[in-house]
């Protein structure tokens, strides 16, 4: 079967894949509190008494940063929606992300961190079954994305939604083609990956009118491009629509200057030509 037609037929849903929590309690241990509550950590710090004897081995454990607990509340917050199928919540919760340009302490946008918890468990799933870049017969790789499918066919009209299905699509093409080069990719996980990307170019599409651009649309399309060798050539117009949504934000910044790089779809006059205008353009930020 050529898995560059995988997606040119309809997906059969797959009903159960995304189940709801069995119980509340289960959900509470999680670590997250109610959406608009403050990140607390995950355990309570507990003191313990000082050993005497002075043979007793002492391992000190870091505690997690506040930008690690931050991360993690708004990636478990799209996790556990996604998980009770509270998908209203999931887009409701990216759109005000998103329109506030919501970041982290450390300048990661919230809006990502929420979708990437929506779509983990199916993510995360495919990355497990690649670990060796070669699945087994019976691994069930497209129940995840089928399940993800069906959502997006209920909420034709909402972009969130669209780019959480479309990012699902970009990861699991990434882990299909791994972190090899170029050359040392199999022709069969190079066409699985260039299915996944066609097909995640495809989804947002429909979007493309809306204004004003959502940032996190903007940086859907630079990802899908930064996957695409045919739309390479447009990287750093996407780059700068996105950078110029969101100017305060430094890591999209880095990633253009990732791709801009002769590794991957520019060479080192366009990366300082582009630097340089970037900087012009935000330097009232």
């Amino acid at each position: 079967m050529q898995l560059a037609h995988i997606f040119s037929s309809s997906i059969k849903p797959i009903q159960g894949f995304l189940t709801r929590g069995r119980n509340q309690n289960i959900m509470d241990r999680d670590g997250v509190d109610l959406p608009s509550g403050p990140v607390t950590p995950k355990r309570p710090q507990q003191t313990f008494a000082k050993a005497s004897n002075s043979d007793v081995l002492e391992i000190s454990c870091p505690d997690p940063t506040a930008e690690d607990r931050e991360r993690d509340f708004h990636q478990m917050r799209g996790q556990r929606l996604a998980r009770q199928e509270q998908w209203n919540d999931v887009s409701r919760a990216i759109r005000t992300a998103d329109r506030a340009l919501r970041k982290t302490a450390g300048g990661m946008p919230i809006a990502d961190l929420i979708g990437y918890g929506a779509r983990a468990d199916v993510v995360n799933a495919c990355e497990h079954a690649l670990l060796s870049g070669k699945p087994a017969k019976d691994a069930p790789l497209l129940a995840g994305i089928e399940a993800l499918e069906t959502v997006l066919s209920e909420y034709p009209d909402d972009y969130a939604i669209a780019i959480i299905v479309a990012q699902a699509h970009m990861d699991m093409g990434w882990a299909w083609r791994g972190g090899r080069w170029d050359i040392e990719i199999s022709a069969i996980n190079r066409e699985a990956f260039s299915a996944h990307f066609d097909h995640a170019a495809d989804i947002p599409a429909p979007y493309k009118g809306l204004h004003p651009t959502p940032a996190s649309l903007a940086a859907a399309e630079c990802a899908q491009r930064a996957g695409r060798s045919n739309d390479s050539d447009k990287i750093a117009d996407a780059y700068e629509k996105l950078i110029m949504l969101d100017p305060s934000n430094a890591r999209k910044m880095r990633a253009m200057g990732n791709h801009l790089l002769p590794r991957w779809f520019g060479n080192y006059t366009t990366l300082e030509l582009e630097a340089r205008r970037t900087v012009a353009r935000t330097q009232d930020t």
